[in-house]
């Protein structure tokens, strides 16, 4: 079928992934030795050093729980192309969270769907009794509903 979601499931990891992961959680770009390290370990393995590890807490989940976007010229812009296309393959997702990641552009909205995805939310262990984030969730909510302020602030920013 034309519209049916191709998603590779195993659980090798590429160079791809692990750029793609170092884009997606930690917005800035890997390093070889980073890279030829994670190449030894499985896609779960990691998720939860990316989505668990002190960086995303610093570099995206500290400023969601300040409602702010996250700080870094990465996250300034949209979701690259790459990285969703990246994500609607690799990422133990839904096939209605594929869909989304593809086509969500916006840090904030991405995530959401990203984070909100049962199938995700089960493959990085979280749950209603091991939640992501209270208080970043809450952040990444006001973010996507006031989506335009913060893009049209953005957008100012970048100008000067």
């Amino acid at each position: 079928m034309e519209n049916e979601i191709q998603q590779d499931q195993s659980d090798a990891v590429s160079r791809e992934d692990v750029e793609g992961l170092y884009g997606l959680a930690l917005g800035r770009p890997a390093d070889k030795a980073a890279i030829d390290g994670f190449l030894a370990h499985d896609l779960s393995f990691l998720l939860t050093v990316f989505f668990e590890g002190p960086e995303f807490r610093e570099r995206v989940l500290t400023p969601l729980s300040e409602r702010r976007p996250p700080d870094s010229d990465f996250y300034a812009g949209d979701v690259p192309e790459s990285v969703r296309r990246w994500a609607r393959a690799r990422m133990p997702v839904s096939a209605e969270a594929a869909v989304a990641l593809e086509a969500l552009d916006y840090w904030p909205a991405f995530y959401l769907a990203l984070f909100g995805d049962p199938v995700f939310q089960q493959e990085v262990g979280l749950s209603p009794t091991r939640p992501f984030w209270p208080e970043a969730w809450e952040g990444l909510t006001y973010l996507v509903e006031n989506a335009a302020q913060f893009r049209r602030q953005a957008q100012i920013e970048n100008i000067g």
